[in-house]
């Protein structure tokens, strides 16, 4: 049913979600990416995640809730 679809967005549709903010996508040593955004004080945080697209949706949560 359509009340019960969730929508899961692709890398490139996060990446473009996160707009100016999104500085940077990397793969760690120990295999963890690390999505580096600028917030809005012009502050730089990093959010790491086991997979590119987690990374990148946590990243997005952070922008989006930013006060």
């Amino acid at each position: 049913e359509q009340r019960e679809a969730l929508w899961i967005p692709r890398e490139d549709q996060l990446r473009e979600a996160l707009g100016d903010a999104f500085l940077s996508l990397h793969r760690l040593p120990d295999g963890t990416f690390c999505v580096t955004l600028r917030c809005a004080d012009g502050t730089t945080r990093e959010v790491l995640a086991p997979q590119s697209e987690d990374a990148l949706s946590g990243a997005l949560l952070v922008l989006l809730t930013e006060v």
